[in-house]
């Protein structure tokens, strides 16, 4: 079943896929929505008393800051349904933030949390988003966007793991934490923004 919820006056729907379970096979069909049109198109259907409907895609390659062929199919796909907001993770890296037609697309929010150092530092920075979503009729639009990058910081041996926003960092934490900062916050910027 497609839930919908009510938060501010708002009715929203909150739907959830993956492309890949990791060559994983859950035990049940209702453990996970493994991504289809026709299953995505079906409750989307089922959400149409919703003001806003959110999509959460697993989805795209790992560890690249672009948004895959696949990725970008999907999010056309989904607007085409009409789909509000779509927040991507997987990649375990941050991708940006762009509108495909009248969606907002998160691709991806990179790592929140992470003992991925010794893989690089792309796979210790996440995004944090924050947006107000504004109804008005059944035209829904999207203000006051607001992003930043999140630092995974943790004591050698993989301990006392601290999740810290790159304006609280100094250069005894990351060395070149804002040249850093301004590389990563260009991934995310999209034209349109």
């Amino acid at each position: 079943t497609v839930t919908i919820h009510e938060k501010n006056g708002i009715k929203y729907a909150f739907l959830s896929y993956t492309t890949a379970t990791n060559g994983l096979v859950p035990a049940e069909d209702y453990y996970v929505n493994v991504y289809d049109e026709e299953l995505v198109k079906q409750d989307i259907e089922k959400a149409a008393d919703a003001d806003v409907i959110i999509v959460a895609m697993h989805w795209g390659s790992e560890y690249t800051h672009t948004p895959t062929a696949e990725e970008t199919e999907i999010a056309e796909y989904l607007s085409s349904l009409g789909v509000d907001l779509i927040i991507g993770s997987h990649p375990h890296v941050i991708q940006p933030i762009a509108y495909v037609g009248d969606t907002l697309v998160i691709y991806s929010l990179g790592n929140f949390i992470s003992a991925q150092h010794p893989l690089g530092l792309e796979k210790i920075i996440g995004l944090l988003v924050g947006v107000d979503i504004v109804v008005d009729g059944d035209k829904v639009t999207f203000e006051n966007l607001n992003y930043e990058l999140l630092y995974t910081y943790c004591e050698p041996g993989y301990q006392n793991f601290s999740i810290m926003p790159f304006d609280v960092l100094d250069d005894t934490i990351l060395a070149n934490h804002e040249a850093i900062e301004q590389e990563y916050l260009a991934i995310v910027k999209s034209e349109g923004l």
